[in-house]
Protein backbone atom coordinates (compact mmCIF):
# COMPACT_ATOMS: atom_id res chain seq x y z
CA UNK A 1 0.00 0.00 0.00
CA UNK A 2 1.26 3.29 -0.93
CA UNK A 3 0.32 7.30 -0.72
CA UNK A 4 1.55 10.15 -2.36
CA UNK A 5 2.03 13.94 -1.24
CA UNK A 6 3.30 16.97 -2.72
CA UNK A 7 6.59 16.08 -1.78
CA UNK A 8 7.02 12.58 -0.99
CA UNK A 9 5.81 9.09 -1.91
CA UNK A 10 4.86 6.64 1.30
CA UNK A 11 5.02 3.44 0.83
CA UNK A 12 4.35 0.20 3.50
CA UNK A 13 7.29 -2.31 3.06
CA UNK A 14 6.44 -4.46 5.70
CA UNK A 15 4.98 -4.92 8.93
CA UNK A 16 6.11 -1.79 10.49
CA UNK A 17 8.48 -0.38 7.99
CA UNK A 18 7.74 2.72 6.04
CA UNK A 19 9.39 3.91 3.15
CA UNK A 20 9.72 7.84 2.53
CA UNK A 21 11.40 8.61 -0.76
CA UNK A 22 10.97 12.59 -1.00
CA UNK A 23 11.27 13.84 -3.91
CA UNK A 24 13.95 14.93 -6.19
CA UNK A 25 13.95 19.64 -5.91
CA UNK A 26 11.27 19.81 -3.07
CA UNK A 27 11.01 21.97 -0.22
CA UNK A 28 9.63 19.89 2.83
CA UNK A 29 7.85 22.40 5.40
CA UNK A 30 6.62 21.37 8.81
CA UNK A 31 3.50 21.03 7.57
CA UNK A 32 4.39 18.51 4.80
CA UNK A 33 6.24 16.45 7.19
CA UNK A 34 3.28 16.65 9.39
CA UNK A 35 1.07 15.16 6.64
CA UNK A 36 3.82 12.25 5.79
CA UNK A 37 3.80 10.75 9.29
CA UNK A 38 0.18 11.02 10.02
CA UNK A 39 0.17 8.76 6.41
CA UNK A 40 2.58 5.99 8.26
CA UNK A 41 1.15 6.32 10.90
CA UNK A 42 -2.03 4.99 9.54
CA UNK A 43 -0.18 2.77 7.41
CA UNK A 44 0.97 0.83 10.45
CA UNK A 45 -1.94 0.99 12.35
CA UNK A 46 -0.39 3.24 14.91
CA UNK A 47 1.45 0.16 16.44
CA UNK A 48 4.71 1.20 15.63
CA UNK A 49 7.38 2.51 12.44
CA UNK A 50 10.36 2.10 11.59
CA UNK A 51 10.91 5.12 8.71
CA UNK A 52 13.01 4.21 5.87
CA UNK A 53 14.09 7.81 4.47
CA UNK A 54 15.39 8.14 0.78
CA UNK A 55 15.92 11.90 0.07
CA UNK A 56 15.41 12.74 -3.06
CA UNK A 57 18.28 14.70 -5.09
CA UNK A 58 18.15 18.40 -3.98
CA UNK A 59 15.47 18.08 -1.50
CA UNK A 60 15.99 21.11 1.00
CA UNK A 61 14.38 20.62 4.50
CA UNK A 62 13.40 24.01 6.48
CA UNK A 63 14.72 24.91 9.21
CA UNK A 64 11.93 24.91 11.46
CA UNK A 65 11.97 20.51 10.24
CA UNK A 66 15.64 20.65 11.26
CA UNK A 67 14.76 21.83 14.89
CA UNK A 68 11.61 19.35 15.30
CA UNK A 69 12.89 16.61 12.98
CA UNK A 70 13.68 14.35 16.47
CA UNK A 71 10.44 15.88 18.46
CA UNK A 72 8.71 12.65 20.03
CA UNK A 73 5.87 15.02 19.69
CA UNK A 74 5.84 14.42 15.72
CA UNK A 75 5.61 11.10 15.32
CA UNK A 76 4.71 9.38 18.94
CA UNK A 77 5.21 5.66 17.26
CA UNK A 78 8.46 6.44 15.37
CA UNK A 79 10.85 3.13 16.67
CA UNK A 80 13.80 3.85 14.38
CA UNK A 81 14.68 6.23 11.59
CA UNK A 82 17.31 4.81 8.45
CA UNK A 83 18.67 7.20 5.87
CA UNK A 84 20.04 6.49 2.56
CA UNK A 85 22.35 8.33 1.35
CA UNK A 86 25.51 6.99 -1.11
CA UNK A 87 27.86 9.58 -0.19
CA UNK A 88 30.53 8.02 2.01
CA UNK A 89 31.90 11.75 2.99
CA UNK A 90 28.71 12.75 4.51
CA UNK A 91 27.49 9.46 5.95
CA UNK A 92 30.60 9.65 7.76
CA UNK A 93 30.35 12.98 8.91
CA UNK A 94 26.23 12.41 9.56
CA UNK A 95 26.89 9.47 11.65
CA UNK A 96 29.30 11.72 13.75
CA UNK A 97 27.34 14.72 14.59
CA UNK A 98 23.94 11.80 15.11
CA UNK A 99 26.39 10.40 18.08
CA UNK A 100 27.04 13.38 19.18
CA UNK A 101 23.78 14.82 20.15
CA UNK A 102 20.96 13.29 22.27
CA UNK A 103 18.31 11.74 20.52
CA UNK A 104 15.37 9.69 21.71
CA UNK A 105 15.29 7.27 18.29
CA UNK A 106 17.94 5.30 16.84
CA UNK A 107 18.94 6.71 14.03
CA UNK A 108 21.83 5.42 11.35
CA UNK A 109 22.60 6.43 7.94
CA UNK A 110 23.13 3.68 5.54
CA UNK A 111 24.53 3.33 1.80
CA UNK A 112 22.45 0.57 0.28
CA UNK A 113 18.95 -0.27 0.52
CA UNK A 114 19.43 -4.18 2.05
CA UNK A 115 21.30 -3.14 5.35
CA UNK A 116 19.24 -0.24 5.98
CA UNK A 117 15.88 -2.59 5.94
CA UNK A 118 17.90 -5.43 7.61
CA UNK A 119 18.64 -2.75 10.92
CA UNK A 120 15.29 -1.70 10.54
CA UNK A 121 13.64 -5.15 10.88
CA UNK A 122 16.23 -5.96 13.92
CA UNK A 123 15.13 -2.41 15.47
CA UNK A 124 11.23 -3.23 15.23
CA UNK A 125 12.22 -6.81 16.31
CA UNK A 126 13.72 -5.67 19.73
CA UNK A 127 10.99 -2.96 19.99
CA UNK A 128 8.07 -5.68 19.70
CA UNK A 129 10.08 -7.68 22.44
CA UNK A 130 10.16 -5.01 24.68
CA UNK A 131 6.63 -4.40 24.65
CA UNK A 132 6.11 -7.67 25.54
CA UNK A 133 8.33 -8.14 28.10
CA UNK A 134 6.02 -4.22 29.33
CA UNK A 135 3.03 -6.48 29.19
CA UNK A 136 3.98 -8.98 30.96
CA UNK A 137 5.44 -7.30 33.73
CA UNK A 138 2.30 -5.12 33.85
CA UNK A 139 -0.22 -7.85 34.10
CA UNK A 140 2.04 -10.03 36.80
CA UNK A 141 2.08 -6.72 38.88
CA UNK A 142 -1.75 -6.05 38.54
Amino acid sequence: MSFETDVAHIELLETGIIKISFKSHSDVDFEALVEIMKIADELTQFKGLCAFVVPGEFTNFSKDIRDKINSSDLCQNKIAVAVIHKNLAIKLLVDFFWKMRYKTTPQRLFRNDKNAITWLRMQYELHQRQERILLKNRSKSA
